[in-house]
């Protein structure tokens, strides 16, 4: 089955496919190409610190390591202002089809934490 085209769609991605940024209070943000992230698919849900084990399961984290600049990709785990960075030697060893990280006794604040993967 073939998908129907509405004109309102056509015309909507005319008028959106020159656009390179977005004003927010006067200052302009580019957009641009973000290109492909690495992505956080699960991670162990309780850790005790500086003494288990966090497990980072995803996808496309080759991705940190096949970069252009060392520091085009950051990832971190924390909360609020308090963040530590993860060592991207951590994912150089992977294979194409395992995307599985292994932080052996993490530190940092009790509590819960983000995982942010930033470009």
């Amino acid at each position: 089955m073939k998908a129907r085209k509405f004109p309102w769609e056509t015309k909507a991605r005319e008028k959106l496919k020159d656009i390179t940024g977005i004003m927010v209070e006067g200052k302009e943000i580019p957009l641009g190409n973000k290109g492909q992230m690495p992505t956080i698919t699960s991670v162990t849900p309780k850790v005790k610190a500086e003494e288990d084990t966090l497990v980072i399961k995803g996808a496309d984290f080759k991705l940190l390591v096949d970069c252009d600049s060392e520091s085009e990709f950051v990832v971190k785990y924390g909360r609020g202002v308090s963040y530590k960075e993860i060592d991207k030697d951590l994912f150089k060893d992977l294979f194409d089809d395992i995307n599985t990280v292994e932080i052996s006794q993490p530190s940092g604040e009790l509590g819960l934490q983000d995982i942010n993967t930033q470009k």
